[in-house]
């Protein structure tokens, strides 16, 4: 404190002016001194802002979560613009298929240091930050045939259409895996809810806001009135960022972890949801 004083007002400490008065020094002294306590006082008193970063990150396209013509790119990217935005940064997010998208955060001196939406699982590449959304998974279902079910054992009477997505969810792979499953491997969620459709399949696992997007939109003429998603979910596991597994990765995942801590994220989700369904 000292020095930051001597700094702002060089006479601060030294003998009087042997060339003035002593009223006319000490009343220099004194208007020398507050003058530099005004600026010290401004300086501490005027916030920090530090400089202003962006995050690169890849994307899969996955409606409503991520998608580059959705409302601020899909409901996860919503979550994470906030997150950062809080912490003073920015976040720019590129759309690329399922396997480049992890691949080019892999990729060593790659601009990209995380991707999204994923869920949690064993990869040693890669280090998850908190969750920026909950993935309801349920099952689509024909309105005038609803599916019967109590336990997830019970389902074994019926043969169900499985997304690439959900088989890599602890808590349904182990069942959905099983040889005790009937069920029909689809490519795409898409794909997964025409089986539906025409009766390929008895039901379709997926999530339940992929689901009801789908139904409503334009992909599906005609096959949003005879299926309906079910009431009861399967589960609901959170969707993450994954981030590289170095100094830059780990140092953004505290920055969002940080950010994400800020908000209720729940909160945010549902209003998105609300706004994206008027």
């Amino acid at each position: 404190m000292l020095t930051i004083l001597r700094r702002l007002n060089p006479d601060w400490g030294k003998q009087d002016n042997p060339g003035l008065s002593s009223r006319e020094d000490k009343m220099r002294r004194t208007r020398n001194w507050q003058l530099s306590v005004l600026i010290l006082a401004c300086l501490l008193l005027t916030p920090f802002t530090p400089k202003a970063d962006t995050l690169h990150l890849t994307a899969v396209y996955w409606p409503p979560y991520a998608g580059p013509t959705l409302p601020e790119q899909g409901a996860a990217v919503y979550v994470i613009k906030k997150a950062l935005s809080a912490m003073g940064h920015e976040v720019k997010v590129d759309f690329y298929g399922a396997g480049r998208a992890s691949k080019l955060v892999g990729k060593s001196g790659s601009k990209y240091l995380g991707y999204l939406p994923v869920y949690e699982y064993q990869n040693s590449d890669f280090v998850f930050s908190k969750p920026v959304a909950t993935s309801p998974i349920g099952l689509v279902e024909m309105k005038l045939h609803p599916l019967s079910w109590l336990e997830m054992d019970d389902l074994r009477n019926f043969t169900l259409g499985v997304g690439p997505q959900v088989l890599g969810i602890p808590e349904v792979s182990p069942w959905l895996e099983s040889d005790k499953q009937p069920k029909r491997e689809a490519t795409s969620d898409l794909q997964n809810i025409r089986m539906v459709a025409t009766a390929r399949v008895d039901g379709a696992v997926m999530d339940m806001n992929v689901a009801e997007y789908l139904l409503k939109s334009d992909s599906l003429p005609g096959v949003s009135s005879k299926l309906q998603f079910g009431r009861r979910l399967l589960a609901e596991p959170s969707l993450f960022v994954a981030f590289q597994r170095s100094e830059e990765g780990r140092r953004w995942l505290d920055i969002l972890n940080q950010g994400l801590n800020t908000l209720d994220t729940q909160a945010l989700l549902n209003a998105y949801w609300r706004e994206l369904n008027n």
